[in-house]
């Protein structure tokens, strides 16, 4: 039972995170386009932020959820991180394809983001481990 309340609450964290991140892209999108209008050389580097914030934060957002996940689990820690990231992504995924044509690299950051859970999971298990060899 507490592996289920694990993987629930992997998956609420990425899905609040995300929704915080979006909402936080928005400010920074309306702010940037106001102040592209009086420069307009930040019209022609604009899709570079995409790659340079939002790739970082979307990669931390799943690592965490894997690192909660593991935190909260009672066994099979890497599994369950595994199976967080498989549902997240796959929702993310089929929702973005339902309205949306993917390029390349979204098919890449999706395909990475089903792991990125599994190395949070990971680093947490590595982390308590060296925790337990100290004591």
């Amino acid at each position: 039972m507490r592996n289920i309340k694990a993987v629930i609450l992997g998956i609420a964290f990425i899905a609040f995170a995300m929704l915080v991140m979006q909402l936080a892209y928005i400010f920074l999108a309306v702010g940037y386009n106001e102040l592209a209008k009086s420069m307009p050389f930040l019209n022609s580097i604009n899709n570079y932020f995409r790659y340079l914030i939002g790739m970082p934060v979307f990669i931390l957002i799943l690592m965490t959820g894997g690192y909660v996940t593991a935190a909260t689990a009672e066994s099979y820690r890497l599994i369950l991180s595994f199976i967080v990231g498989m549902l997240t992504v796959g929702v993310m995924l089929a929702s973005a394809i339902y309205d949306y044509v993917l390029t390349p690299s979204g098919y890449f950051l999706f395909t990475v983001g089903i792991f990125l859970p599994m190395a949070g999971g990971w680093y947490w298990q590595r982390k308590h481990l060296i925790q337990q060899e100290n004591n």
